[in-house]
């Protein structure tokens, strides 16, 4: 018999007992053979779920499930017993060490910032993940019966649920990474967490790619300045005009002799005093008084292309949409009727010259004919009062004793 035949036959043996175990419900095995009771946990309808019998028979059969996809793969003719059912859903569990490492976030690190690491699990192996049992559901937050989730009174653990074998091992091993790395390696190196937190700065919006970020201390990638663990550079931001390269003058160049990095470089100084030229003119504009900066801004301002008939109290004609000057207003032409070219109007009698070099013609009043002259009878002001004479006799006399 060949290998395969021989594992056939051995599946073929096992798969009968275990169908006859189920039929006779003699699932139970003896008492040397039991592992240790676990706790007991209840349903929903206060009866207990894990009893002896139902740990067993679901043990035989996810057994029975193994074995008839192992011989199915073995033999594609092969056929299950008769009083088989394939299960439409595997399942299997993954516990949780939550009470051994309190300070870890294992929920964080398995969902994913806005579960998209639990999404990428479940893309990858084909499988469901549910995480369940004590501290999966928040605080405050419950079922609207009141009644408690499924598997919540078991310790946290991860469901994983599949329609094969394959898919729920795969997703089984990938989880125990997760769940390894997390508790033997420090949060600080760990690659998940750090992928995690950059993934949600990058939906936050907040991301600094540092990864591609060139330090301006050492010039490596990887790193910022504050961050660099070289000492600090100074000639770092020194630019050779020779060779274009940091960290030195072209004095110190190594290439300050060589004829193809001089010629290169004023190449580019060529190029930088005609870009500078050029910018300039487009400063100044057409006609601008050229690319000086005072051509530049003398053209920038909007009044100074503008000539004298621009002004509005300078122009000869009415504005635009306004109406039209009375006859005779609006021009140097007087209306009909009007000359401003005859004889001047006399002055009335006596006004002739009455101020001091004013007009020619003009006379003064009888007795005002010299500057400062007054006229008979009103020309003085009359004399003060006594007490005013006496007051100013005296303020005289002590103005003359000081």
């Amino acid at each position: 018999m060949s290998k395969e035949q021989t594992e056939m036959y051995a599946i073929h043996l096992r798969l009968e007992e275990i169908g006859r175990k189920l039929r006779t419900g003699d699932v139970v095995p003896p008492e040397k053979d039991r592992s240790p009771s676990p706790p007991p946990t209840y349903g929903p309808d206060g009866k207990r779920s894990n009893t002896r019998d139902v740990r067993y028979k679901k043990k035989l059969e996810d057994e029975r499930h193994r074995l008839v996809d192992r011989a199915m793969k073995l033999d594609p003719n092969w056929r299950p017993p008769s009083d088989y059912k394939k299960p439409t859903k595997i399942q299997d569990k993954v516990w949780i060490p939550a009470r051994e490492f309190p300070e870890i976030n294992f929920i964080g690190l398995l969902i994913g910032p806005r579960g998209n690491t639990l999404k990428k699990l479940e893309t990858e192996t084909g499988a469901k993940v549910s995480i369940r049992g004590k501290g999966s559901v928040k605080e405050g937050r419950s079922r609207a019966d009141g009644g408690l989730a499924p598997g919540e009174e078991e310790e946290l653990h991860c469901l994983i649920t599949a329609d094969s074998e394959d898919k729920v091992v795969k997703a089984v091993k990938m989880i125990e990474k997760t769940i390894e790395t997390a508790a033997s390696v420090p949060e600080g190196q760990n690659e998940l967490k750090r992928l995690q937190l950059r993934e949600l700065a990058a939906l936050n919006g907040t991301l600094r790619d540092d990864e591609n970020q060139v330090c301006q201390n050492c010039g490596g990638l990887g790193h910022r300045k504050y961050d660099c663990p070289e000492t600090r550079n100074v000639t770092i931001n020194l630019i050779c005009r020779i060779c274009n390269n940091a960290g030195h003058i072209a004095r110190d160049c190594m290439h300050k002799d060589d004829p193809q990095f001089q010629q290169q470089a004023r190449e580019r100084e060529k190029e930088l005093d005609t870009e500078y030229t050029k910018f300039m003119s487009e400063l100044s504009g057409p006609g601008g008084g050229g690319g000086g900066p005072g051509g530049a801004a003398k053209s920038s301002l909007p009044w100074a292309n503008q000539g004298a008939a621009a002004l509005p109290w300078k122009s000869s004609g009415p504005a635009p949409g306004s109406m039209p000057p009375p006859p005779g207003f609006g021009s140097d032409t007087p209306p009909p009727g009007m000359s401003m070219s005859g004889p001047a109007m006399a002055p009335p009698p006596g006004m002739v010259g009455y101020w001091p070099g004013g007009n020619p013609g003009f006379a003064p009043p009888p007795g005002m004919g010299a500057p400062g002259g007054y006229a008979p009878g009103w020309g003085a002001p009359p004399p003060p009062p006594p007490s005013f004479q006496v007051g100013f006799s005296v303020w005289g006399s002590w103005r003359s004793r000081v």
